[in-house]
């Protein structure tokens, strides 16, 4: 939200401030700092949600839907290094038919 407000202009930079130190809890340098962030490298904070919500995905497929381990998960994702995870994902599918 904070990310794509300051790009669009809904936004202002202390109102951005504002927002994590009330609703995150972060110190006015904290806060500070990341909304300088936030604004020196657009969509990068954006990113970064995007990959803990695939690997929630992914998560919940294996660990919840094909009952692997927490460790076995770990391993595999972390074995693929910094590879897209759906392609990983979509590799896995081919080689299992």
């Amino acid at each position: 939200m904070i990310d794509c407000g300051l790009h669009d202009g809904s936004l202002g930079y202390e109102a951005a401030c504002r927002m994590l130190m009330d609703g995150v809890g972060f110190t006015k340098a904290r806060a500070r700092a990341d909304v300088n962030w936030y604004t020196s490298s657009p969509t990068v904070p954006m990113s970064y949600l995007l990959g803990r919500l695939e690997v929630e995905r992914l998560h919940a497929h294996f660990v919840e839907g094909e009952g692997w381990t927490l460790r076995r998960f770990n391993d595999w994702m972390l074995g693929h290094g910094a590879l897209p995870w759906r392609w990983i994902l979509e590799a896995r599918m081919r080689s299992a038919r």
